[in-house]
């Protein structure tokens, strides 16, 4: 009799086990942040650790918003809102934005990741990500399951965290260690999430077409291609493709078969044609 044997971690156990080492990884820089002096050697140790903490919080907002961190609607919830806290963002905008984004994909007036990623000023991403708070009051999303509450309780409680800052006199080093990884953090999400899976860019084009190209040349295009291939099978297959991160799928699924991961994509969701300045 063959018995069919279930893996150990659950898409859910693997998601809130991402969700923990990120939390781990965030306080704990934090700790050491605010109770040690600011010089270079500090900036230079926890800001990338800071950053890698709120790239996973911003990717489990991204996770809970398609109800994969649990079955339980009020858990995804929970963790969404939590984890937005932190990634400069709000679960209830980031949700209502990003399920309409999946419903009118590529539609230039409907579909509200449009606007974010129609040209490539990776710079100006993080500021133009308040298109989705624009879009979430002015089209009637905040009205859905009291949506607008939620939305005023994380920037509420980002409010609360900037004027704490300023009155305890750690204005300098709330700015360094969350405003610039949060920053950063629009930058390339805004490059790898927003911008490549749907468009190409001018110096892509140039660079594809080299005989003999630089390392970091070599670098960008592989990033560009698991960013378009990941963003294609989530797109395609949502409730399989459950883990979104897209440069730790291509590591793991390189690690498990030893070998290079087929990572093709067609012109559905990149528009490969058109050239973006």
């Amino acid at each position: 009799m063959n018995v069919i044997k279930k893996p150990v971690l659950s898409r859910f156990s693997v998601n809130k086990l991402i969700f923990f080492a990120s939390q781990i990884l965030l306080f704990g820089s934090y700790y050491f942040v605010f109770n040690l002096d600011l010089n270079i050697l500090t900036i230079a140790v926890f800001l990338p650790l800071i950053f890698i903490s709120l790239h996973y919080h911003f990717n489990i907002v991204h996770i809970a918003s398609h109800s994969a961190m649990s079955k339980k609607k009020w858990i995804n919830n929970l963790f969404g809102t939590w984890a937005a806290i932190f990634a400069g963002t709000t679960y209830a905008d980031f949700k209502s934005t990003h399920m309409l984004h999946h419903g009118k994909f590529g539609h230039p007036e409907l579909d509200p990741d449009h606007k974010i990623a129609r040209n490539a000023n990776f710079l100006f991403i993080p500021f133009k990500i308040f298109y989705h708070d624009w879009d979430f009051w002015t089209k009637g999303m905040w009205k859905k399951d009291s949506a607008w509450a939620g939305y005023l309780l994380v920037r509420s409680l980002q409010l609360y965290l900037i004027i704490t800052a300023f009155t305890t006199g750690k204005m300098l080093t709330w700015l360094i260690f969350w405003v610039l990884p949060v920053y950063l953090l629009g930058v390339t999400n805004g490059a790898y999430l927003f911008f490549y899976p749907h468009y190409t860019g001018k110096y892509e084009k140039i660079w594809r077409n080299l005989k003999i190209k630089n390392w970091y040349q070599k670098l960008a295009l592989k990033l560009i291609d698991i960013s378009r291939h990941y963003h294609e099978i989530h797109h395609e297959k949502i409730s399989a493709n459950y883990v979104y991160f897209p440069l730790e799928s291509y590591l793991f699924e390189k690690l498990k078969s030893g070998s290079e991961p087929n990572l093709s994509f067609s012109s559905k969701f990149t528009d490969t044609n058109k050239v973006k300045v």
